[in-house]
């Protein structure tokens, strides 16, 4: 192992790669938010730096669901190899647009080649890249989604060439008709998987050593919190005094939107907040950016971010479109920078390993299954940076949470969002779950029901059939909804089902919305 390598990951970073070093096959399952993606670049860097030693190179791979996440893997994979001074050629695989350059040069090493990066689904160019790299003995790095994987394999084996390295992020979507055949990939001298939330199955499943491997490194959830790598959840339970119907609620969106802003900045105020909104789908967040509660809040100064597949909402940051990519960092500044407070609406596609710092909170509008409820919260679960460094110095101590900058991840959860409270229900199972020691979130399926995820499916068209393009119903006064704090005991990982709330946010509740009417 790289002993400049070695000094710079944390330690259960560090197990993960000497556990990648003992076997060529293997699933790794660790929580969102615990630097999955840092751990799939050194055991890629590793292998890259053993060769260069050698006066040899190699062909390195890494496998993502999303379009957007590749160039966020890219991003970092560049700035590693760069700092490391290791001269790699770079390959991107799908159908998306060309790289942002300029956001690669602040990280290029000038001692280094400089190659431009294509971004291709041909693989006339993938082969000329390919034995561009030969040629001249540097590594490859091709990152790809899975839907164009196959397009990376085909012009491998025509060369007869192996891959050394194939890394799978989110690999729960290779349990699935179109991606099952990448699993064991015989073509690869080295193949790892890693997730937050397996998926077991019959033939395919995780389950399935023979295909994926033995489980080599796994983090409980409950683990990694005791550890100081996440932090734990507590929930904000939205109620109400009457009951609404679901016209009521559509058209209300944007209201219960902005009150959970103001519940999460005076429940969480040693920060500015930044809360991720999930969305029932393209409806909520197409009302939203026209809504009055959105220009009162960028005319506060809240950067506000909608993402969506369809055209209706794009990459919407505070009334104007951006390219994905672009859009991608103007989050990530916003969410890296403590003076901004950040209010962030998608479905599904910031599930699956964006890395955006600074999240505090996270509400959802509907109840998702469990490996997306996972992700999402694990997007607000990272720690505050100054929290990680005191943590370091022995200045606090998970077992206490008083002196913390951002000692929880608040979950919001709508009750009135269902009659008969089976969606909030299933959150509070899985948050409960969450916090059991052993827990490993996982799941059974049905592979005939499962597809996987393509590069350019609209997924948030939940609400958009057309006898929903009129939002009917009434609004609902403020003063009908109250807020609920789960209690301080249970949040810090006791056994006592949640049943009280804080006397201070009690308080705090009658002051902002009245005394109950």
């Amino acid at each position: 192992m790289n002993s400049k390598l070695k000094k710079i990951l944390y330690p259960h970073q560090l197990e993960c790669l000497n556990a990648s070093l003992k076997e060529k096959r293997g699933i790794f399952i660790l929580p969102t938010g615990s630097g999955k993606t840092y751990i799939q670049i050194a055991i890629g860097l590793d292998d890259i730096l053993k060769k260069k030693d050698n006066n040899e190179s190699g062909i390195y791979v890494v496998n993502v669901p999303r379009i957007l996440l590749s160039y966020q893997i890219l991003k970092e994979f560049f700035e590693m190899t760069n700092k490391f001074e290791v001269p790699c050629d770079y390959l991107i695989v799908h159908s998306g647009t060309s790289i942002d350059e300029d956001g690669l040069l602040n990280l290029y090493n000038e001692n280094l080649p400089w190659r431009d990066i294509r971004v291709t689904t041909s693989t006339e160019e993938i082969k000329e890249e390919v034995e561009f790299s030969k040629k001249n003995k540097r590594p490859l790095i091709v990152i790809q989604t899975y839907h164009s994987a196959h397009l990376t394999k085909s012009v491998l084996n025509e060369l007869n060439l192996p891959i050394d390295v194939k890394l799978n992020d989110e690999c729960q979507y290779m349990v699935s008709e179109e991606f099952s055949n990448q699993i064991d990939d015989k073509s690869a001298i080295k193949q790892f998987h890693f997730t937050a939330t397996a998926k077991n199955a019959n033939v395919i499943g995780m389950n399935q050593k023979d295909k994926w491997g033995e489980k080599l490194y796994v983090m409980t959830p409950r683990e990694a919190i005791d550890r100081g790598i996440i932090v734990p959840p507590r929930m904000i339970v939205s109620t109400s005094l009457e009951d609404f119907s679901e016209e009521d609620l559509r058209k209300s969106f944007s209201k219960i939107v902005y009150q959970d802003w103001i519940n999460l900045k005076k429940l969480n105020n040693k920060v500015s907040n930044k809360l991720l909104i999930k969305t029932r789908g393209t409806d909520d967040m197409s009302n939203f950016i026209k809504s009055k509660e959105a220009k009162e809040l960028i005319q506060q100064g809240v950067h506000i971010f909608v993402i969506g597949s369809n055209k209706r909402v794009d990459n919407w940051y505070n009334g104007e479109v951006y390219r994905r990519p672009e859009w991608l960092e103007l989050l990530k500044s916003c969410g890296a920078d403590d003076s901004k407070e950040v209010i962030c609406l998608h479905f599904d596609i910031l599930s699956e390993g964006i890395d955006v710092p600074g999240f505090g909170g996270v509400s959802f509008f509907n109840s998702p299954e469990l490996d997306k409820f996972v992700q999402n919260y694990g997007r607000s679960a990272r720690l505050h940076k100054q929290d990680r460094e005191n943590l370091k110095k022995g200045l606090i101590t998970t077992d206490n949470r008083e002196d913390w900058v951002k000692p929880y991840s608040y979950v919001i959860v709508h009750e009135y969002n269902d009659i008969n409270k089976s969606q909030s229900n299933t959150i509070y199972e899985m948050i409960e779950n969450l916090r059991e020691y052993g827990f490993v979130p996982e799941r059974d399926i049905t592979i005939e029901q499962v597809r996987g995820i393509s590069e350019n499916e609209e997924m948030e068209d939940l609400l958009d059939d057309d006898s929903k393009k009129v939002v009917k119903g009434k609004l609902i006064d403020d003063w009908l909804i109250k807020y609920e704090l789960e209690s301080e005991k249970t949040a810090s990982l006791s056994n006592d089902r949640f049943d009280t709330t804080d006397e201070v946010v009690i308080e705090y509740f009658n002051e902002l919305f009245g005394d109950e009417k």
